[in-house]
């Protein structure tokens, strides 16, 4: 027969593993992008007119604890640089060289914190704000998005925007017939659909 102790020690062994990280990881739940029901844009100006660039290849996953958004949270958001379409091959092209493509493939957003600012509709509370990083061709930028989460099948989908001034970035704003230059300051819009993960 097994004593006491033995199943005193037996409880505490098993509190221990409940409080491990591990433990609390299997308690967060994991959503995917959904292929091709994503959309990321961006809105620039230059000498003479507005432009803007855009793509549905969105990849990538989030792992939060719904209803416990003070706990463990991780995720990324990629965006394949040479998907970006901005209606003109040569601009595309301009772009990719800006972005170095090449060597950069992917614009990156490192989701690190969830902030929520509104009442939970379902996996996420109707408002919150995503903080992390925002990773363009090497180079590292700290940021906060604000979004609006909607409830969807089961899923849900984030819509969000955010200024973001491309010398930050270390990208000198690029200049066309000597007088004709874009803007720093570009605008970009995301809406990104989220499916638990099979």
């Amino acid at each position: 027969m097994i004593g006491f102790r033995e199943r005193a020690a037996g409880t505490l062994l098993a509190a221990v593993a409940a409080l491990h990280p591990a433990a609390l990881a299997a308690e967060r739940a994991l959503y995917t992008v959904a292929p091709g029901a994503s959309r990321a844009t961006f809105y620039a100006h230059a000498t003479g007119h507005d432009f803007s660039g855009t793509t549905t290849d969105a990849r990538g996953h989030a792992r939060f604890e719904p209803g416990a958004l003070a706990g463990s949270v991780d995720g990324e958001v990629r965006v394949g640089v040479a998907w970006i379409d901005t209606g003109i091959a040569r601009r595309n092209a301009e772009m990719r060289r800006l972005l170095e493509a090449e060597k950069h493939p992917d614009i990156v957003f490192v989701l690190e914190k969830i902030v929520a600012e509104g009442e939970a509709e379902g996996p996420l509370p109707a408002k919150c704000a995503l903080h992390g990083s925002l990773r363009v061709r090497g180079v590292k930028h700290p940021l906060a998005v604000p979004v609006a989460v909607e409830p969807a099948d089961g899923a849900f989908v984030v819509r969000g925007e955010f200024p973001l001034d491309i010398r930050e970035l270390g990208i000198d704003p690029p200049r066309a017939m000597l007088f004709i230059r874009m803007q720093p300051l570009v605008r970009v819009e995301l809406e990104l659909r989220f499916q638990i993960a099979p």
